[in-house]
């Protein structure tokens, strides 16, 4: 009997690590990020473009939980990468977060007392209107994101709240300031005055 030995080529296991890399969340939302952990393998998240480890609940382990508020009124892109390593081998892979901004606009509006006037909508593309108060207004549109105050009678603030066309929870205040106009023969400006007796 005659054994011969045969020396087979060296062969580095594939690190493939499968999972989310493209995330969309609003601002001061909660979510985890990575792969589920595997055993015998490291991992490490790294800032890219200089994004901030601080918002990462750990940066050696996986998953970890991300949060990040937004008030810069558009979309903020955050990166990480996690580099995924078993003995001598290691892979990188990217995570690309979009973290919408949190919206809270406010405007200040006149009109005269006694009259009806149509508040002035949030953005397009919102639905759940919520309007408080409510009493008084109508709802003319197919929704209830367009308001008008049935009779003006006093000064009121206005609040809404939606959820806009990114998903996220939004709020739009109104302060509808009345104001006093007269009577339909008052005269508010533009006036001439003629004096007959000279």
């Amino acid at each position: 009997c005659t054994c011969d030995q045969a020396i087979s080529a060296q062969v580095k296991p594939t690190i493939n690590v499968i999972f989310d890399t493209a995330l969309e969340i609003c601002s001061g939302d909660m979510i985890q990020i990575g792969p589920l952990p595997t055993v015998n393998y490291d991992y490490e998240w790294l800032s890219v473009g200089g994004s901030s480890l601080a918002l990462l609940s750990a940066t050696n382990t996986t998953q970890v939980t991300f949060s990040q508020n937004n008030a810069t009124g558009a979309d903020i892109i955050t990166k990480y990468a996690l580099r995924t390593s078993t003995g001598s081998c290691f892979a990188y892979d990217t995570v690309c977060i979009i973290v919408h901004p949190a919206r809270m606009d406010s405007i200040v509006v006149s009109t005269c007392l006694n009259g009806d006037f149509s508040l002035p909508a949030p953005p397009a593309g919102g639905s759940n209107f919520n309007w408080v108060p409510s009493l008084g207004l109508s709802f003319p549109g197919p929704d209830s994101g367009f308001a008008v105050v049935d009779s003006v009678i006093a000064s009121q603030i206005y609040n809404l709240d939606y959820i806009g066309a990114d998903g996220c929870p939004a709020s739009w205040i109104i302060n509808l300031m009345a104001v006093d106009c007269g009577t339909a023969l008052t005269a508010l400006g533009d006036t001439v005055w003629f004096d007959f007796n000279e």
